[in-house]
């Protein structure tokens, strides 16, 4: 989402003094991120930033910004309710990379095998490929004739698991498009030859695809 686009969000939400919860595990991997709604509208917005999509999944730690002391007290009656706190160990262990600099080293690497990926993604699905070149997802935009839903049942078929728009949808219109993810699989060679499966697929016309039964 674009910073014009984000500010309108944020004063939107001042004007009708609505709360934003914004949910932003990806933006530490982008090279250049547009700001977080938060720096337009810090008193609407309840930031939350995750450690495990940027650092290593095993890390379930996440940082809640919320600036009002009353709406902070209200949070954290809300967190006791089903949990008391989090793992102490995980904290510590998230504490110090920060502080010794661990944490940086770490996120660097998932930068650099993030961008690896998405250049393999953009040779394999040339002319289609509409990602920035960081994060773990590419959004597909889909050609006329394949709709996103259909997409993703003819990829199940061929062991290829995408996502089509209509899942991140709030109504009933979407993009027809489908996310792929660029971080599930370790191995750098299973995940290329699904990308060129997925490209062979997307080459053909949904038609050329069914067969009769007798």
């Amino acid at each position: 989402m674009p910073a014009r686009r984000r500010q309108e969000l944020a004063s939107v939400a001042q004007r009708c003094r609505v709360r934003i919860v914004e949910d932003d595990p990806y933006w530490l991997l982008a090279d250049a991120p547009p700001p977080p709604i938060v720096t337009f509208a810090p008193q609407q917005v309840f930031y939350i930033s995750t450690l495990s999509k940027c650092l290593t999944p095993g890390l379930r730690l996440a940082f809640v910004l919320i600036l009002e002391p009353h709406e902070r007290e209200r949070f954290l009656a809300a967190l006791r309710s089903f949990a008391l706190m989090a793992a102490p160990l995980a904290a510590a262990l998230a504490t110090q990379w920060i502080f010794d600099g661990s944490a940086d080293r770490l996120m660097e690497g998932v930068r650099k095998e993030a961008r690896l990926r998405h250049r393999m993604a953009r040779d394999i699905l040339a002319g289609r490929y509409s990602g920035f070149g960081d994060g773990l997802h590419v959004w597909l935009a889909l050609l006329a004739y394949w709709h996103s839903p259909q997409v993703a049942r003819a990829a199940d078929s061929h062991g290829i698991a995408v996502t089509p728009a209509q899942a991140f949808a709030t109504g009933s219109v979407s993009v027809n498009a489908i996310r792929i993810s660029l971080g599930s699989i370790k191995d750098r060679a299973r995940l290329q030859a699904g990308l060129q499966r997925l490209s062979d697929l997307l080459a053909r016309r949904p038609e050329s695809l069914s067969c009769a039964v007798v």
